[in-house]
């Protein structure tokens, strides 16, 4: 199991409330979206992906992609 934490910032680095964000995990013979979250008062969503050592994911806000896939880490700060 592995825990990631995206964080969701405006321009002038205020944390945004309701963002959608999106996780779509690639990993060995299997690949998808998680379920969906939004972004609590504090900016923030969290994830506990079920997934395979090696795994990557990229990470959308509102429809747009804002990581592109990479290897897991377990915090992403993203202005949007």
């Amino acid at each position: 199991m592995q825990n990631v934490l995206v964080r969701v910032y405006s321009s002038s680095g205020r944390p945004v409330s309701g963002a959608r964000v999106n996780v779509y995990v690639y990993q060995f013979l299997a690949y998808g979206y998680v379920p969906e979250q939004y972004t609590d008062s504090d900016g923030e969503a969290e994830f506990d992906l079920d997934v395979d050592n090696g795994a990557e994911i990229s990470i959308s806000v509102d429809g747009s992609e804002r990581v592109g896939r990479g290897r897991i880490r377990g915090s992403y700060r993203i202005e949007s």
